[in-house]
């Protein structure tokens, strides 16, 4: 059967009539029937196709949102949407890996890979050379990759966020803590790529350095020390990863709070669909796309997006009374209870309008909640007291206590308490009115890793001379 290109020249409504399928001999899909266009073919081909993406997620899910999830990279709303949904399945998304990870996701048992393309500011062009030099061997180090494949397009701006989305992360001492590895990595970059060009400089013109005799086993030590730096704190390293992935691959600001947000009474970001218009609602959420505007009249107004655990959002703002008088905790990335009125005015989309917004953390939980004990729901009266073990090294488990509370910083006093065997006295020290900490869940395990012990106690209690000691501060 042949087709013929034919103009329309006039479409006339003629009513409704039964179409039929028929089976044609030309490898042509859409045909005529009493002059009426049939394609109950297609119905079926997609019906097949529909139930065999509908089978794959249900048996296969990482293969599912991996190939989905790799499709849909350039768009940094559809991962988080899909980000969120392996995390109500309880599938892992891991963070990319210089040594494992693909250009695109990759399944594997339980959790999917984050994809290298997918990091923001690294293309083609970088993850190709990556994926060619580790075919040799794997990475061993920041110098090691830098020797090998900054000659070939991959960048400082390229390793900078290679290192902040976590991809070199596999290559970590496991006696280093995750915020001080990716710290030093990031200050040592500049001197990775100039040991990197120096080493194929000398490879490239033939001459034989001082070292180049010994066995490479020998110097590998040099190319494994890092540049000194200040650990992040948790905060830093979720933001650092969010910059360079579009969301939180390791962790989220609000785990450590979903206890507390349930005893403020918050609603979910889903109930706003069914909640009254003007009705007040708290919220809490993470704070993005922060705002500050004027007013024809010259005041200064704000708004900004705030989101949940799942990467649902909604529009807050602050006009100026609210702004002036309530608004000084909000701010990109802070954690905020949100107190205002559901204004479904604009369309389809709601907006809070705030009367008020506080820091999450220090919000106070209503007084019929202060006598359940979980352990983010500290109150600005709650302290932290570490003890040490009596035969423990104290040098070295101070100095890791020290970049674990560091890493926490918050409101909460610390007090440290020291048994002297020899006196028979236990010493409670205070370290400074500088360090106080917040009461993130992440804190508790550093300090379990650290393996002290400790315990969060009334302020009152903390401040309180024991009777076999005495209560100092350094």
């Amino acid at each position: 059967m042949r087709m013929k290109k034919t103009r329309i020249v006039r479409v006339t409504l003629v009513g409704t009539e039964k179409t039929y399928n028929m089976t044609m001999r030309a490898p042509h899909h859409n045909y005529f029937v009493n002059g009426i266009l049939s394609a109950n073919s297609h119905s079926v081909a997609y019906a097949h196709v529909a139930y065999q993406t509908a089978y794959l997620k249900a048996n296969y899910p990482e293969h599912f949102y991996a190939a989905v999830m790799t499709y849909m990279a350039d768009d940094a709303a559809k991962i988080l949407k899909y980000a969120s949904e392996l995390r109500a399945q309880k599938i892992k998304m891991l963070p990319p890996d210089i040594n494992e990870s693909g250009p695109g996701f990759t399944p594997v048992e339980g959790a999917i890979r984050y994809g290298l393309s997918a990091i923001k500011g690294i293309g083609q062009s970088v993850v190709n050379p990556i994926i060619e030099a580790r075919k040799e061997r794997p990475f061993t180090s920041i110098f090691d990759f830098a020797e090998r494949v900054c000659d070939k397009g991959v960048g400082k701006r390229a390793m900078e966020s290679l290192i902040c989305a976590g991809a070199f992360d596999s290559l970590k001492p496991a006696s280093e803590t995750l915020h001080k590895w990716r710290a030093a990595l990031l200050a040592t970059v500049d001197r990775a790529i100039e040991c990197g060009a120096r080493k194929r400089r000398e490879r490239n013109s033939g001459q034989v350095g001082m070292f180049t005799l010994v066995d490479e086993t020998e110097t590998v030590g040099q190319h494994l020390s890092l540049q000194s730096a200040a650990a992040w704190t948790q905060k830093e390293l979720l933001a650092h990863e969010k910059a360079s992935v579009g969301f939180y691959v390791s962790g989220h600001p609000l785990e450590d709070f979903v206890e507390k947000v349930a005893l403020l009474n918050c609603k979910t970001f889903a109930d706003l669909a069914g909640a009254e218009p003007n009705s007040h609602v708290r919220l809490a959420g993470v704070v993005s796309d922060f705002t500050v505007r004027n007013t024809k009249k010259g005041d200064r107004y704000a708004f900004f997006r705030l989101e949940d655990l799942t990467g649902a959002g909604v529009k807050c703002v602050l006009w100026p009374e609210a702004l002036k008088s309530k608004g000084k905790d909000a701010a990109d990335d802070a954690l905020l209870l949100v107190i205002g009125r559901l204004d479904t005015s604009g369309g389809s989309l709601p907006t809070i309008v705030c009367d008020e917004v506080s820091l999450l953390e220090t919000a106070r939980i209503p007084a019929r909640h202060f006598g359940v004990s979980y352990p983010t729901a500290r109150t600005e009266t709650q302290s932290l007291l570490i003890e040490f073990p009596s035969e423990a090294d104290i040098t070295e488990m101070c100095e890791k206590v020290a970049q674990t509370l560091m890493a926490y910083p918050g409101n909460c006093d610390v007090f440290l308490e020291l048994c002297l065997p020899e006196s028979n006295v236990k010493v409670r020290l205070r370290p400074g009115q500088a360090i106080k900490v917040s009461s993130a869940q992440a804190l508790n395990d550093g300090l379990k890793q650290a393996g002290v012990h400790f315990k969060w106690v009334d302020s009152l209690t903390a401040n309180k001379r024991e009777p076999n000691g005495r209560t100092n501060t350094l």
